[in-house]
């Protein structure tokens, strides 16, 4: 270096001309520590760890540019690793931290493999093994391991400062901050996954001094690294003073270990200053991520709760450090082999957190049998039962953003927790018992039959700012009296009619509900379904619900107090939340209509408290005679391919091929002819960055993954850019990436997910204002990606009603090719299956109201093409779905809203989801099952409802008419497709056959009739339930009867 710097003086010296490049010659190769490079260091060794692992080999050929390379043989079946080791010397990485890296040489034996690096200090001096680890791939030539030679590049100020050591005594990791001046192993490890063998070659491994440096890390601050003293509750051992203690979890000392995960979590024991109580544990728990600390009781230790499931309880005391944190409990088991399965409760559920102490109780029973299990195949949680008598760990948990703070601001969520017990009793009422032993000869008392003193209630309004609400008291034909009369509601966000029995003076009596049943009051409604939720103000002011429903014409409810659960979506602030349903002081009664996006009116009468048991059913025939009859009317001349869409997640790893499947996904989606599919699919596509998911070539489906499946499946797709943490030129960059470099023409992109809501993440930052923020960045948005490329279609935001529509589009309307809006009729623990089955009629009042937003934008900006409306996500609940969206009924659902789409002429619509999950509710969203149950990658009914109506609903869609069916409880769909008739018809009746006669054109002789109904619901792999493969060719001359419940496809070419 020094000859070369002065020849090139000499040069200049004698006048000649000096290029840049001999100003600056390239740095030489400066590898100031060596771990491997032919040989260890002297004294240097390896170790492995995990399974069956064969550990390190040096091999005498084979390695990069020379003979010897190590050879690394790990068992995949477990978490493994393998070590190269340091013999009495360490090495100072201290002065190379910001200009230096670790690199090395790696090759596969079948490439794609995936490995973790790691740097570990020594642990003479401290008793700690400190490890600090990164993901490989983000840092290979290439992106990914492959059976070449690929060189591995990590600046070492790419690793944290603190890391995790093992403590053997404990049998856990904690952190630590690692001695950086006393490197003594680098180590390559895996985790568990589905592969069959894990082998890789490594060679030149060392620390090389580059030309630049990086700037200075901040010095990060952790938050358990402070000395904070608490004041902990006096004696808290006693808890409530009646509860049996069987197991502490904690009192004065962890039992066993703890742990951490998301983010910046962290937690310690924190001293106290009470008398009596040396420690409580402080837990600092990062709202910025999917959140929690787990405490365990150690390796080989359980509590054994099986014996008081029912009857046991869950104490704890907690403060919060602002008050009002957020909280998920949950308890989990130890299965053996990794497997760990959660259920939780939230806490908001028992007790409000305050800045005081207060005793949490919660109901064992409260806690479902069907828990989660992290799969580390899959990189995640799927549905496991829970084993009560290997109970080993309690968890305390935040979900993402739910709690106050501005995402990517550091934000802990810092609560203070002691004397974490079991008992075998608890002080709560158990629902189940108060109600199956209950007895009483109470007769029925009236609440209002709006005659006389009631007469004079006052029935407030309350709805949102995006609903509508028309009421009065009057009288009512129906009733011959004065009744409830809703005239008219459009239910957007929340409608409610409600009776404050405190405001109105209301007497005692009235108020104590404690004598009853249930509440039985007669409704009467034009619609087929009118979905009601009662809602029921307790003593405490604490919200319970209960949704019930009836048919078209008159109808008396019955509505027992046993099936109110609590409110999940608010409470007061005055609320007592003890999750108790206290009816002796009843402050408020309240109906409100349900199905969102609904709209309607009903009216209400004779609102009584009753203990009468059960109400005499409508009766109806076994089998009902109608006429279904094709018009000349063309409701739809060309129906769109794009309404068959689907959501696919990155996070489904079942997407792409898996040797245990019988059928893979992408035949699945390819049989479906879905048209358009969404990536990468809801919340976390406005937090995940496409390029460094790219670049980790981790479990993830990333985009060049996504798009050779896409290929596969024979649709296009709509990719949503992440706005919440994105940029503008990081969607720029997308759109080049997939339109330029990789040539994959994806026309369909959006400008984030839900930002509208207060769920979201960013919510505050970018939706609070009610759409002005939002439209305005994301008109930098569409002009940046469109930059790139003009030909793509991009979505603004959108919601079903409200101003928010116009103000988005007032400053992006101009240049935005689309406003997305999502449906999901009903909301999480209001399922009923009448209600669901009668939500697709409602979208054509969605999308009336919808078209007269665009249009009117559209005319303002005279644009050329109409802004178009894509539903992005519609599935038959909101969230925590239930078993019904297993169930055939929901298959039904699936058909007749897409053949409402298609009588709508919608051109775009995407399905949530392919592969979901099983939730503790019993539900999944998922058409397809996960490759986690019994039945892999098996479709539900869902999917052949959707085959079944994407088969039928092509070409031109005709009008038909039905008469006989008085509940309208009958939907038919038929299309002329070329040569093709078909007619699609929905039973929804759990009552009735209909034997149906056709006068619909060439609906004569032979027809291929394909059937859905409940036998679907028994999974089976493969195309097995395919209804295609069943069908039955049948004379359709003289009709066609259909049973209860079920979908029927007529086919004549």
């Amino acid at each position: 270096m020094i000859k070369q710097s002065l020849k090139v003086a000499s040069l200049a010296v004698l006048g000649l001309s000096v290029t840049a490049a001999m100003a600056q010659p390239k740095r030489p190769h400066l590898a100031v520590y060596k771990f491997f490079d032919e040989q260890y260091r002297p004294g240097g060794y390896d170790y492995s760890y995990g399974g069956t692992s064969k550990g390190v080999t040096i091999t005498k050929s084979g390695g990069y540019k020379s003979k010897a390379a190590l050879n690394i043989k790990l068992d995949p079946k477990e978490y493994s690793g393998a070590s190269i080791c340091l013999y009495n010397e360490f090495f100072d990485l201290n002065k190379y931290m910001l200009d230096s890296k670790v690199e090395f040489m790696i090759k596969g034996k079948n490439g794609g493999e995936s490995v973790k690096v790691g740097l570990l200090d020594e642990e003479v001096s401290d008793g700690k093994k400190t490890q600090v680890v990164l993901p490989m791939n983000k840092y290979i030539e290439g992106g990914a391991v492959t059976t070449d030679w690929k060189k591995v590049s990590i600046p070492l100020v790419d690793f944290p400062d603190r890391g995790l050591y093992w403590d053997n005594t404990r049998k856990s990791e904690f952190p630590s901050r690692i001695d950086w001046d006393k490197i003594a192993e680098i180590r390559f490890s895996i985790d568990k996954s589905a592969a069959s063998e894990f082998e890789v070659w490594v060679d030149n491994i060392e620390i090389v001094k580059g030309n630049k440096k990086a700037a200075p890390k901040k010095q990060m601050v952790y938050w358990d690294e402070n000395n904070d003293i608490i004041d902990g509750p006096k004696n808290p051992e006693k808890l409530d003073g009646k509860a049996k203690t069987l197991a502490t979890f904690y009192d004065n000392q962890v039992k066993g270990f703890s742990y951490s995960y998301g983010g910046l979590t962290a937690q310690r024991e924190a001293q106290s200053k009470t008398p009596g109580n040396k420690n409580v544990l402080a837990m600092y728990i990062d709202n910025n991520d999917w959140s929690g600390v787990t405490y365990s009781l150690g390796e080989g230790k359980f509590i054994d709760l099986s014996k008081v499931r029912d009857k046991g309880g869950l104490y704890f005391w907690i403060k919060g450090k602002l008050g009002g944190e957020k909280l998920y409990v949950g308890i989990l088991d130890n299965q053996g082999n990794d497997i760990k399965s959660q259920t939780k409760v939230g806490l908001n559920d028992w007790i409000k957190v305050s800045k005081d102490w207060q005793l949490a109780k919660i109901p064992l029973k409260r806690f479902t049998d069907k828990g989660k299990a992290w799969d580390a195949n899959k990189s995640a949680e799927v549905a496991k039962d829970i084993k009560w008598d290997k109970i080993q760990e309690i968890r305390f948990s935040v979900g993402k953003g739910e709690n106050a703070g501005e995402p990517g601001k550091p934000a802990p969520v810092t609560v203070f927790v002691d004397q974490i017990t079991f008992t075998s009793n608890i002080d709560w009422v158990d629902p189940d018992l108060k109600w199956d032993s209950f007895k009483s000869n109470a007769p029925d008392y009236v609440i209002s039959d709006f005659e006389g003193k009631f007469a004079k209630d006052k029935w407030e309004p309350s709805t949102g700012p995006k609903s509508q609400l028309k009421f009065k008291v009057e009288n009512c034909a129906e009733f011959k009296s004065n009744c409830l009369n809703i005239e008219h509601y459009l239910l957007a966000d929340w409608v409610d009619v409600v009776l404050d029995m405190q405001k109105n003076g209301r007497p005692a009596a009235d108020r104590d509900w404690t004598k009853h049943w249930g509440i039985m009051f007669d409704v009467y409604s034009e619609k087929a379904w009118q979905s009601i939720t009662v809602q029921v103000q307790d003593a405490g002011n604490e919200i319970f619900v209960s949704n019930v429903g009836a048919p078209k014409g008159k109808t008396t409810i019955l509505v027992p107090f046993r099936t109110f659960g609590k409110f999940p979506y608010y409470q007061p602030p005055n609320a007592v939340e003890n999750g108790l349903f206290d009816l002796k002081g009843v402050t408020a009664l309240d109906f409100k209509p349900s199905g969102e996006g609904t709209a309607g009116g009903f009216k209400v009468d004779n609102i009584r408290l009753t203990n009468q048991r059960e109400v005499k059913a409508k009766e109806r025939p076994a089998v009902i005679k109608v006429l279904v009859k094709g018009e000349k009317d063309v409701l739809n001349p060309n129906i769109s391919g794009g309404l068959f869409g689907i959501n696919a997640a990155l996070w489904d790893g079942d997407m792409l091929d898996n040797k245990n499947f019988k059928v893979q996904t992408r035949e699945y989606a390819k049989r479906i002819n879905h048209g358009i599919i969404r990536y990468p699919g809801g919340l976390r596509a406005d937090d995940d960055h496409w390029k460094e998911i790219l670049d980790n070539h981790d479990w993830m489906v990333d985009t060049d993954e996504f798009l050779e499946w896409l290929k596969k499946t024979g649709s296009n797709a709509m990719f949503t850019v992440n706005f919440g943490s994105g940029t503008e030129k990081e969607a720029a960059d997308w759109v080049k990436h997939t339109n330029i470099d990789k040539k994959a023409g994806i026309l369909y992109w959006e400008i984030g997910n839900e930002i509208y809501g207060n769920w979201h993440p960013y919510y505050e930052k970018y939706g609070k204002d009610g759409g002005t923020i939002y439209g305005k960045r994301a008109r930098k948005f569409i002009e940046a990606m469109k930059k790139v490329d003009p030909t793509i279609k991009v979505a603004v935001l959108g919601v079903l009603e409200g101003d928010w529509n116009d103000k988005v589009l007032a400053e992006t309307g101009d240049i935005a090719d689309g406003l997305i809006v999502h449906h999901y009729p009903q909301h999480f623990g209001e399922e009923n299956d009448f209600a669901m089955l009668s939500a697709p009629q409602t979208l054509t009042a969605i999308y009336e109201r919808l078209h007269k937003v665009v249009d009117k934008w559209t005319k303002k900006y005279n644009k050329d093409k109409k802004i178009e409306l894509w539903l992005t996500e519609w599935n038959s609940v909101d969230f925590n779905p239930g078993p019904q969206t297993l169930s055939v009924e929901n298959g039904l659902f699936v058909a007749d809203y897409l053949g409402m789409l298609a009588t709508e002429n919608v051109d775009n619509a995407q399905y949530w989801d392919i592969h979901n999950d099983i939730t503790p509710e019993g539900g999944d969203y998922g058409y397809l099952t996960r490759s986690g149950e019994e039945c892999m990658n098996c479709p539900r009914p869902s999917y052949w409802a959707f085959q079944m109506a994407s088969d039928a609903l092509r070409g031109k869609l005709m009008k038909t008419t039905i008469k006989g069916d008085e509940d309208a409880l009958l939907t038919a769909y038929w299309t002329v497709n070329g040569n093709k008739k078909q007619l699609l018809l929905v039973n929804k009746s759990p009552y009735s056959e209909f034997d149906i006669k056709l006068d619909i054109p060439g609906f004569k002789g032979k027809a291929k009739v394909q059937t859905l109904d409940k036998t679907s619901e028994k999974l089976k792999e493969g195309w097995a339930n395919d209804p295609s493969k069943k069908a039955k060719t049948v004379d359709i001359s003289k009709g066609i009867k259909v049973g209860k419940r079920t979908l029927t496809l007529i086919t004549l070419e």
